[in-house]
């Protein structure tokens, strides 16, 4: 391939480094690999080189990378490749200058607000998801601890067993259902106020 002939057509000569974080090591790699050949897929987008560095455990967690050399069709390819793609950092090789007329100057920047609108609204989504999911969880939670004292009071870490949920965040429920007056510890026990009972929550 002639490197200074495809630069003539266009295109973008570029390196980027992927990354990818996980466990366990071995699927975090083979996962990098396939996310790393896929790109070799596009149509717009040829890999010219790919180094891969091994896995490095921390915090229980492994995280790995790769450093690749792309050939990109032109700018709006190079910023497809940026948002699907996510490269932790990228480095324009070629050519040294860019040069835009107004009108695609103006094309690329609605591109790039379309891009970044839909991006918003993605983690907007997830945000009232995960809120969502949060509350229902904790109310689901909240019942099963109820549940579990209706006809005896127990202690903690009885509930704690019932429920199947470590005995740290079962102490945070029930804080949190004493708070709402539901309920009530007397003598190292959890128990359910009958005036709280009443109320919702």
């Amino acid at each position: 391939m002639d490197m200074e002939e495809e630069l003539a057509k266009g295109k973008i000569h570029a390196r980027a480094t992927i990354e990818l974080v996980g466990k366990p090591k071995e699927h975090i790699e083979s996962s990098l690999k396939e996310y790393v050949e896929n790109i070799d897929n596009h149509p717009e987008i040829k890999l010219l080189k790919k180094d891969y560095a091994e896995a490095i455990e921390k915090d229980n967690l492994f995280s790995t990378f790769a450093e690749i050399e792309v050939l990109v069709k032109n700018v709006d390819t190079l910023i497809t490749f940026c948002f699907e793609y996510m490269p932790a950092h990228i480095e324009i090789f070629a050519p040294k200058t860019l040069s835009f007329t107004n009108v695609d100057l103006g094309n690329l920047l609605n591109d790039l607000q379309t891009r970044l609108h839909q991006l918003d609204l993605i983690i907007k989504q997830s945000r009232f998801d995960m809120k969502f999911l949060s509350a229902n969880m904790t109310k689901m939670f909240h019942n099963l601890i109820k549940l579990a004292i209706t006809d005896t009071p127990k202690t903690t870490d009885e509930i704690s067993k019932i429920v199947g949920v470590e005995k740290e965040d079962t102490e945070k429920f029930i804080s949190d259902l004493i708070k709402k007056d539901y309920l009530e510890e007397k003598e190292g026990k959890i128990h359910i106020k009958n005036e709280g009972d009443k109320k919702q929550g």
